[in-house]
């Protein structure tokens, strides 16, 4: 029998059921018994969900040519709406497989211009959440696939001719863009408190080329509720702003998705934020930084992305866009930029404008912000992001882009085809990168083009092989480094370019250890130096070369990690030979990359020994 309202404890919800196996859509779909087998009965009530309502899917359940459309809904602090699964977990995650059906599109419109970028059209989403607040999605397998495209990042390689790995892809400008997981603020108010957690989401073709469409594994954003033709719409619309808070993604996968992996927050509403005066593309970013109360009331706030994995990714991993102190942490890249080379990216994407080139949004890095203020990325790693020797504009692992107080700390680099951080130009500013350990990152380790002042670098270990040097050669900007260990690994003692440009006085050092280098820059005037890098660390280069095969960042606890290489050895220069740091942005020194917490005179580089704080207390 079905539940009726007066019987019905309000406290708890309802319960839906739905199991493509054992449902029917005549049954009540109220118990583990009456499933209903489709997921249209739950698109069909999705704007009725009331708080502490559920919808479960049956483990081992597979919706074909299905999709979950929940809009115009909130649960409560006290009792969230929750969709989730139910049964035997051995069965494995229910799987929502959309496949861009006719029903699973709809279309998006930011009903403004949002830079140089496409802001309306159709989309097809597998699951999207549109004006929705305490809502929690959790263990789903959830795929937007297109059976004429095949390029699993398993399999794929850099072939000079289109698809000659077996590669098949759709590299029309105009295809349509695909979601994993869209999140929509557009009513002109704030939806807060979502959280997806546990998800698995692969296989979604979207379009190669689109960065504000809803297109790739996870993105949220933000539209206005109309245009702002007049000044009293606009009046009206500094009123009712369609923005995201506390908005949660955690412990999910996401693989073989165009373009983006995970991004939250771009916004219509940005035209306030970066000051529009015409209210389209005539931006004033003013000296780059960000007004507290601006983001605070337009950007998205609480934000925290963590423990999650992006695999073969088309374009970039994971982006925060407009978001007021976000947290990134404990997230891993790995092999992303795919698409971004010169043999699929080919279309000449016009902006909004016209007149840009095939070359314009032929950029990707891995973990960044754009617009951020004081952001926090912490243990975090990247592994080979790809294409910058064939046609990426970017392939940085990190890049403070255009925001104010990115603060990288903690983080792991290897093999990125092009630098460890960039810190993209004139409007980026207030960077603080420190506690990082890069590893055989290519082409130049720091890239710095154009970009803003207040850049501090510090307390990083940098391990620098034959295809690499420690800066960019278009480095020509502001940098101050300071405890850093750069290591040539060579055979041969290097000459290094430490000073290119001056933007801002350019690259200023003090402090620094330089192993196995021929030179030290003529800023440092505490330069320590060492000949064999085995004097100074335990095992520098051994750090990991791949993601762990989990997907799972490594850990760093207990007596023995991965990272143990990039201690001091016993009797190490690096030892109690730091300067006690005052951060230009103001961030405490707290611990290094282990977590070992900073006492007195530091350590140099990324790593704090223990036996440094025994060897301290001796000296008193």
């Amino acid at each position: 029998m079905q539940q009726t309202t007066s019987t019905k404890d309000s406290s708890k919800g309802t319960t839906y059921y739905v199991s493509s196996e054992h449902g029917s859509d005549d049954n009540a779909g109220t118990s583990q018994k009456s499933p209903w087998k489709t997921l249209n009965k739950v698109n069909e009530i999705a704007s009725d969900l009331e708080p502490g309502d559920s919808v479960l899917l049956e483990y081992g359940s597979e919706f074909n040519d299905q999709w979950l459309h929940i809009h115009d809904t909130a649960g409560t602090p006290d009792a969230p709406i929750t969709i989730s699964a139910y049964g035997d977990e051995a069965e494995g995650k229910p799987l929502i497989a959309s496949n861009g059906v006719e029903g699973s599109q709809w279309y998006q419109d930011y009903r403004a211009n949002v830079g140089n970028h496409k802001t309306r059209g159709t989309v097809s989403t597998t699951l999207l959440l549109k004006d929705v607040s305490y809502i929690t999605v959790s263990n789903l397998e959830i795929t937007n696939d297109d059976e004429s495209v095949y390029d699993p990042i398993d399999t794929w390689q850099w072939t000079d001719t289109a698809d000659a790995d077996g590669t098949s892809l759709d590299r029309s400008a105009d295809r349509m863009d695909r979601t994993g997981v869209a999140g929509i603020a557009e009513n002109g108010s704030t939806m807060s408190h979502v959280t997806l957690d546990n998800l698995n989401i692969h296989d979604v073709d979207g379009n190669l080329y689109n960065k504000h469409m809803a297109n790739g594994g996870i993105y949220f954003m933000a539209h206005l509720p109309k245009e702002r033709t007049s000044a009293a719409d606009d009046a009206w619309l500094k009123e009712h702003v369609s923005r995201f808070d506390h908005i949660t993604i955690r412990n999910s996968t996401v693989k073989d998705v165009d373009r983006w992996g995970i991004a939250v927050g771009y916004t219509a509403y940005l035209n306030y934020i970066d000051k529009s005066s015409r209210w389209q593309n005539d931006f004033d970013y003013g000296d780059g930084t960000i007004d507290d109360d601006l983001i605070a009331k337009y950007g998205a706030t609480n934000v925290l992305i963590e423990n999650n994995t992006i695999i073969g990714a088309g374009g970039d991993a994971i982006t925060t866009m407009y978001c007021d102190r976000p947290v990134i942490q404990h997230n891993v890249g790995d092999r992303v930029s795919k698409h971004i080379n010169s043999v699929d990216y080919t279309a000449n994407v016009l902006n909004n404008t016209g007149n840009a080139g095939v070359g314009y949004g032929r950029v990707a890095a891995g973990i960044w912000p754009w617009r951020c203020k004081d952001p926090v990325f912490q243990y975090n790693e990247v592994y080979s992001n790809l294409n910058a020797d064939h046609g990426n504009g970017d392939g940085q692992a990190w890049d403070a882009d255009y925001g104010d107080g990115t603060l990288y700390q903690y983080n792991y680099s290897y093999g990125n085809s092009f630098a460890s951080l960039m810190i993209c130009n004139w409007k980026a500013v207030n960077t603080t990168f420190r506690y990082n350990i890069s590893q055989n990152d290519k082409r130049g380790v720091f890239d710095l083009p154009s970009n803003g002042p207040g850049n501090h670098i510090y307390n990083n270990t940098v391990y620098v092989d034959a295809d690499s040097r420690v800066l960019t050669t278009r480095s020509n900007s502001q940098a101050q480094f300071e405890n850093n260990i750069f290591i040539n690994a060579t055979d041969e003692k290097k000459t290094e370019e430490w000073n290119i440009g001056g933007y801002y006085g350019g690259q200023v050092y003090d402090n620094n250890l330089y192993v196995n280098y021929a030179n030290t820059p003529a800023s440092d005037a505490n330069a320590i130096v060492a000949d064999d890098v085995a004097d100074v660390l335990e095992d520098a280069g051994s750090a990991p070369t791949a993601a762990q095969a989990s997907g799972a960042e490594y850990s760093r606890k207990g007596s023995t990690t991965v990272f143990d290489g990039y201690k001091p050895t016993t009797n190490s220069p690096a030892i109690n030979a730091g300067k006690v740091v005052s951060d230009l942005n103001d961030y405490a020194v707290e611990h290094d990359f282990f977590g070992n917490t900073i006492k007195g005179k530091p350590d140099l580089g990324a790593v704090e020994s223990a036996a440094a704080l025994e060897h301290h207390h001796h000296h008193h």
